[in-house]
């Protein structure tokens, strides 16, 4: 396992580290949609080392994700801290298209919590 899932009241925290795959991905998902936790999250990446999931693998997560009726909008943060880290960021920002789920990259974790915290 390549990831550790921290939760608060009002926050989820998914640090990933080593090598991102896609089992870790739905893994984070299962998990969220079996506790049917629907709080803000920050997802964390600034320890990937490298990956081992692409547009595909992304592609399917996101259409997953945008069939899902929320609760409630949920707000997601994600810190990266190289190229590889933002550019999965961004291409899983770009195909996500549910809009109860607002996703944002960040590089600093205090700008991303202010985002989070936010009436945005």
């Amino acid at each position: 396992m390549s990831h550790s899932i921290e939760k608060s009241a009002e926050l989820i925290n998914t640090i990933y580290w080593g090598t991102l795959t896609n089992d870790d991905i739905q893994e984070v998902v299962k998990n969220a949609v079996s506790s049917l936790d629907f709080a803000n999250r920050i997802e964390d990446m600034r320890k990937l080392e490298d990956a081992s999931i692409g547009f595909k693998e992304l592609l399917s997560l996101t259409q997953n994700l945008e069939k899902m009726e929320l609760p409630h909008a949920v707000k997601t943060a994600i810190l990266t801290g190289s190229p590889l880290q933002y550019g999965i960021a961004r291409m899983f920002q770009t195909i996500l298209t549910n809009s109860q789920m607002k996703t944002k990259i960040f590089i600093n974790e205090e700008e991303a919590h202010n985002w989070l915290s936010s009436s945005d």
